[in-house]
């Protein structure tokens, strides 16, 4: 074998590869997602290759911070895969005011921020659709 070796990850579909030196446990490659290229420097050995998904288990819609409000808030959402998300706030009346996203979301956390400094004082929902999941999650803004 000539060294460095270089390898391509193909086929990992979510989550990512940790790779390290078996011997002294010191890292090759920290973190290594599908289609990166992997070098492996000369005196390695042995590898030992660790599967890394920091992706949650399942759906989860978090709260709005700060709650009451001025002027900006977030709401943090967990998804396990690759999917589409829609976040929106509603107004007590049930209208939509603020569309906040509305697209494709990473496996993992993704926080997005309320523009709440637009908003009249009142009590508004933010709403987060993940597939067959509708979350409404309530916040108050204070002017």
């Amino acid at each position: 074998l000539n060294f460095p070796l270089r390898l391509h990850v193909r086929g990992l579909r979510e989550g990512k590869l940790r790779i390290r030196d078996a011997f002294d446990g010191s890292f090759v490659n920290v973190e290594v997602a599908d289609d990166d290229e992997i070098v492996i420097p000369n005196g390695v050995r042995q590898l030992v290759v660790e599967k890394s998904n920091n992706a949650p288990q399942s759906f989860d819609a978090g709260t709005v911070y700060p709650n009451p409000t001025r002027h900006r808030a977030e709401v943090t959402v967990a998804v396990p895969g690759t999917s589409t998300v829609r976040i929106e706030v509603f107004d007590v009346l049930g209208r939509l005011v603020q569309t906040i996203h509305n697209g494709a979301v990473d496996a993992g956390r993704k926080t997005v921020e309320i523009n709440a400094s637009l908003l009249p004082s009142g009590l508004y929902f933010c709403r987060i659709v993940h597939g067959s999941n509708t979350v409404d999650r309530p916040f108050i803004v204070v002017n």
